[in-house]
């Protein structure tokens, strides 16, 4: 008896919508179990089947996922996974995955390359002259 599954064990990540957090680990709730014969090199897999609708707001103890435990490529068990922690709503930016924090960073860099892209730009507009111009006071 294999235990692909521990319960308690972090399985996954999980991306969730419109929260605070846009990637929070998913728990086993409970043990999935492999049964093989002792001696049998029978091959153990475990998928994740994740529900990719998952939305901020989120409860501590809420599924998000499943870990489907199969040996020889035939289903045997599973255990649902669940958060271990409140993820709240967050800011507009969640929406695109985009977590408060990273905002918060993403935000001010954005600022100051186009402030830095304006300068670059009126430092050429002023350095670019006007073909005829070099020759003026020139004594020909």
């Amino acid at each position: 008896m294999n235990k692909p599954v521990a319960k308690g064990k972090k399985v996954t990540k999980v991306l969730v919508r419109g929260g605070k957090n846009t990637i929070v680990d998913a728990y086993a709730s409970e043990t999935a179990y492999a049964y093989t014969e002792k001696g049998n090199r029978a091959k153990v897999t475990v998928k994740i089947k994740r529900d990719w609708s998952v939305k901020a707001p989120l409860r501590k103890g809420d599924q998000v996922a499943v870990a489907k435990v199969y040996v020889d490529g035939k289903y045997v068990s599973d255990a649902p996974l669940i958060v271990k922690q409140n993820v709240t709503k967050g800011w507009i930016t969640s929406e695109a995955y985009i977590s408060n924090l990273g905002a918060m960073v993403l935000g001010p860099t954005l600022v100051v390359l186009i402030v830095i892209a304006c300068l670059v730009k009126r430092r050429r507009k002023k350095a670019a002259v006007p073909i005829g111009k070099h020759d003026k006071g020139r004594d020909k």
